[in-house]
């Protein structure tokens, strides 16, 4: 949530001040430690204000991360930056 929270005064200039499905997908590997580490940066990044607070005195907001097949991951299956040889 603290990597979040930093990302987000940094980057304020260049993203939108609240959570946009349009605007935002995140993507993670199937494994457990990195949906876990994309929700926490994403309560941080994009803390729940105005009309997107459903709950009372909570500033998280739910806000999907899609998981890419471990086939199809090609960063945990060592792929990532190789061409597929044909």
């Amino acid at each position: 949530m603290e990597v979040g929270k930093w990302f987000r005064i940094r980057y304020q200039n260049f993203v939108n001040d609240t959570y946009n499905r349009r605007h935002l997908r995140v993507d993670s590997s199937s494994m457990v430690r990195c949906i876990m580490s994309a929700q926490c940066f994403l309560y941080g990044f994009y803390p729940a204000v105005g009309e997107q607070i459903w709950l009372e005195n909570e500033e998280w907001q739910p806000i999907p991360v899609y998981v890419i097949p471990k086939e199809d991951d090609n960063v945990s299956n060592g792929k990532f930056g190789r061409l597929e040889e044909k």
